[in-house]
């Protein structure tokens, strides 16, 4: 594609000030490979106001593109002229039938587009992501799942052993003693562990 050396100038410095990779919706500068320059020496320059990259403010054009074009144009010694546009598909249609330039703003690159216009290099990644509600659980689930955390199920089978053994201590030192409340067989053991678990939880319990 032959791009008029005015705009190849400009074009040229706007590449060397780009910043970032290739993203969809990446604002550029584009401009029609097979205008002609413009008679007057002036370029006409198509924006479509898209902030925070083009938008006009007490009848100044600003904006992350506006300025990277206002600074290309200045290090390029060229003259322009602002033509507004209120679509995308607008400014592109002006760039195609010649009455502008250059286009500036949030325009993203297609491959339909470049063949038939000049990109810059992109500037901005538009980071574009797909979110999902959070699904919440029930307060029940959300328990058990404390419950199951590793800290609390620690906590829960230290006391269990710990249980245990005080219960059967109890038991070997008191069968002889006490047979009435801690019998020799197995059910002594048992009155040995509901003793403990009493004693834990109400602070103590009656001996038979």
């Amino acid at each position: 594609m032959n791009t008029p050396r005015p705009l190849r100038a400009a074009l040229a410095a706007l590449s060397i000030a780009t910043l970032g990779a290739a993203a969809i919706a990446a604002p550029q500068v584009a401009a029609p490979a097979p205008a002609a320059p413009p008679a007057t020496g002036e370029l006409r320059v198509v924006i479509k106001p898209a902030k925070p990259f083009a938008f006009e403010e007490n009848g100044q054009w600003k904006g992350y593109s506006v300025e990277l074009w206002k600074a290309a144009a200045e290090q390029a010694g060229l003259r322009y002229s602002v033509i507004k546009a209120d679509t995308v598909p607008e400014a592109l249609a002006a760039l195609k039938d010649g009455r502008a330039d250059v286009a500036v703003g949030a325009l993203s690159i297609t491959e339909e587009r470049e063949r038939e216009f000049d990109f810059t290099h992109p500037f901005y990644e538009s980071g574009l992501q797909i979110l999902a509600p959070v699904t919440q659980q029930s307060s029940i689930l959300v328990a058990i799942n404390g419950l199951l955390s590793a800290p609390v199920a620690g906590g829960a089978i230290g006391l269990v052993l710990a249980l245990v053994l005080v219960s059967w201590l109890l038991w070997r030192l008191e069968r002889h003693r006490n047979e009435e409340s801690f019998p020799a067989a197995n059910e002594g053991f048992g009155e040995a562990l509901w003793w403990s678990v009493n004693t834990l939880i109400a602070g103590g319990c009656e001996n038979k």
